[in-house]
């Protein structure tokens, strides 16, 4: 390779540092020229935004100056305090002060205030209360002599007391029973037969033991489970349903009949129509020469008398009632039906009482009037 001599000589070339230190040298200046452009343009709108003065206002600002420094120097001196402005000042403060604490006297306490206002407060709540109570009576005031009103110019009932009278011997009872607008048939054997009948098919379910012959086998039921089973099935008919009582010591037990509160007939469609199982169940009463016995609860007694008059004006039917308890509940014996019992223990016989006369056999009930 071929090396270039160290010693160039006197006439070197240096024209690329000569064009390096230019380069430089010439943005400087633009630099520099920009420069003076730019605080020349800033210098012009510093002036356009200051406000023109005149000579004879700068003098103005001078003259203010100077007085200024004037009284600044005379506060500052001992010499140049006014006493008397002190002391006049002083006194007003003074009286400021005890018109202030005359104010204090006269206000009341914060305190005071708040209970005062807690006071009215409850005051005034007590007041709404009395007359919320007496708006409130004035209302139930209002409704009664509405209702008496009502009953003032309602026209009278003809109501006939029970005199009751015994039946005919041949004669059997159709038991009704009259709650609220609605009458109910309570057919006492026909809703036995359908206890009986559920508790048959329950089978091993209620059944205790089975005694007797096959031509007299007598089905002993459990006791708790046969109550239970017949309330799950919801036992009874359309008019009524059916639930068991049984006993700890005795085999028998007890129906209790509960009319529906969905079943029955309103007595509207009673008196409009000629069908339905109230009127048929008069019609046969009348062909056996039956009785009709009503059960009326308070609110029921409207619909009794309607249902009375159908009774003796359509069908001709000797009629009977009695009051009973708006918790309508007809008990009736489970005949037939045998239960688990443990039986009392016997206590030891007493001696033996002459036997009283015979009383004569009792006739049939009062039940008619």
């Amino acid at each position: 390779m071929r090396h270039r001599g160290k010693n160039r000589g006197k006439n070197s070339n240096l024209d690329s540092l000569l064009d390096t230190m230019t380069n430089v040298v010439g943005i400087l200046v633009i630099v520099l020229i920009m420069t003076q452009v730019n605080v020349a343009d800033a210098i012009r709108r510093l002036r356009s935004a200051l406000p023109d003065v005149s000579h004879q206002q700068m003098e103005q600002l001078v003259e203010e100056v100077r007085h200024i420094d004037e009284e600044l120097a005379l506060l500052n001196s001992p010499d140049g305090v006014d006493y008397s402005r002190i002391e006049a000042v002083q006194a007003k403060v003074g009286l400021l002060r005890v018109e202030l604490e005359r104010e204090k006297r006269e206000v009341r306490p914060e305190n005071e205030l708040v209970q005062l206002i807690a006071a009215r407060k409850k005051a005034l709540k007590k007041q709404t209360q009395v007359m919320d109570a007496l708006e409130k009576e004035s209302s139930g005031l209002l409704t009664e002599l509405a209702s008496v009103k009502a009953l003032v110019n309602k026209p009278p009932v003809r109501v006939r007391l029970p005199d009751p009278r015994p039946a005919r011997d041949d004669a059997s009872e159709i038991l009704m029973a009259c709650v609220g607008n609605r009458v109910y048939v309570i057919d006492g054997p026909a809703l036995q037969s359908i206890a009986r009948k559920k508790l048959e098919t329950a089978g091993r379910k209620v059944i205790h033991s089975i005694e007797g012959a096959v031509d007299k086998r007598k089905t002993i039921y459990k006791r708790k489970e046969s109550e239970a089973y017949i309330v799950a099935t919801n036992t009874g008919n359309t008019m009524a349903a059916v639930t068991l009582r049984t006993y700890p010591d005795r085999a028998n037990a007890t129906l209790i009949i509960t009319p529906r509160p969905d079943g029955g007939q309103a007595i509207s469609e009673i008196r409009e129509s000629d069908r339905g199982v109230i009127r048929m169940l008069m019609q046969q009463a009348f062909l056996d020469r039956d009785y009709v016995n009503f059960y009326v609860t308070p609110d029921a007694f409207a619909t009794y008398l309607e249902a009375r008059r159908i009774a003796e004006v359509d069908y001709n039917l000797p009629v009977g009632w009695e009051f009973i308890d708006q918790n309508v509940k007809i008990y009736k014996g489970a005949v037939g039906l045998r239960f688990e019992h443990t039986p009392p223990v016997a206590s030891p016989a007493p001696k033996p009482t002459p036997k009283p006369k015979p009383r004569p056999p009792p006739g049939k009930p009062n039940v008619l009037d």
